[in-house]
């Protein structure tokens, strides 16, 4: 597990931070040691290679080296600067994983499913949100997740990191949301609009049909005009909203995916 990453493999790997290389190269990068062990024991993804921080290799390798040398993902080793110049982060933990980006979901895939339930969202920014309302949609068994314009690049480093590993468990499909929707409301999908605007009704009032789809807004604005004309479904999370504005994206989806799941 000593062979030297080369120069070319550093200079294509550098370039996955950016996202026109990512889709250039059909490859992403996710770093930190339970995010990469999560990764290889998932196997939802192929891992091109690990590679190692040389002054952190016998840590790693005491962590995760089992795992690695069972699984046969190829290891490499950089010295630290050449390691840190892969790295989104700036204090890492001396290992990532450079993978495959999963092909997308097409239309007629979706509307074909029997049941279950989609996440889609609708400009979420934040990359720590999308990579935790990824990881929830995952762990509350939703069927895929549907990202709108305005939504940060799914394999974003910042994303994959705060997916936990959970990166490649759930298909995905960028649309435009408004069309997207509309096609799958016409094939008996239920969509919802988390949304606290007048008229909304109250999560899990209505109930939920066995496929649904649930829209998380962006973080400032919510949901957009767009799909609010567009005349889906509209529900809003109850609470003490004279102590706050709103709930966190993230965990205001959490609570209408535990809301579906339960009933579905």
């Amino acid at each position: 597990m000593n062979t030297p990453l080369s120069k070319a493999q550093t200079s294509r790997f550098r370039k996955l931070r950016q996202r026109k290389y990512r889709e250039e190269l059909g490859l992403f990068i996710a770093e930190g040691l339970r995010t990469v062990e999560q990764v290889v024991k998932l196997g939802k993804v192929r891992v091109e290679a690990v590679v190692v921080d040389a002054a952190q290799n016998d840590r790693v390798i005491s962590e995760i080296g089992t795992l690695l040398a069972q699984v046969r993902v190829p290891v490499f080793v950089a010295d630290s600067q050449v390691f840190a110049d892969l790295c989104d982060t700036e204090q890492s933990q001396g290992v990532l994983a450079v993978c495959d980006i999963p092909p997308e979901m097409d239309i007629a895939a979706l509307k074909s499913l029997s049941g279950g339930f989609f996440l889609a969202t609708d400009g979420i920014q934040d990359p720590g949100n999308l990579g935790t309302l990824y990881r929830t949609a995952a762990w509350f068994g939703a069927v895929g997740i549907l990202l709108g314009a305005g939504t940060v690049d799914l394999f974003n480093p910042k994303v994959v990191r705060s997916t936990v590993g959970a990166i490649g468990v759930l298909p995905w499909l960028r649309m435009d949301l408004v069309d997207g929707l509309g096609i799958l409301r016409g094939s008996g999908w239920d969509v919802a609009l988390l949304d606290v605007g007048e008229g909304a009704e109250e999560l899990g009032r209505g109930g939920f049909a066995p496929k649904s789809v649930i829209v998380v807004g962006n973080e400032a604005n919510g949901i957009s005009s767009d799909l609010v004309q567009a005349g889906f479904r509209r529900v809003f999370i109850p609470g003490q909203s004279d102590n706050v504005e709103s709930l966190n994206a993230s965990v205001a989806g959490a609570v209408a995916m535990y809301e579906i799941s339960s009933v579905l």
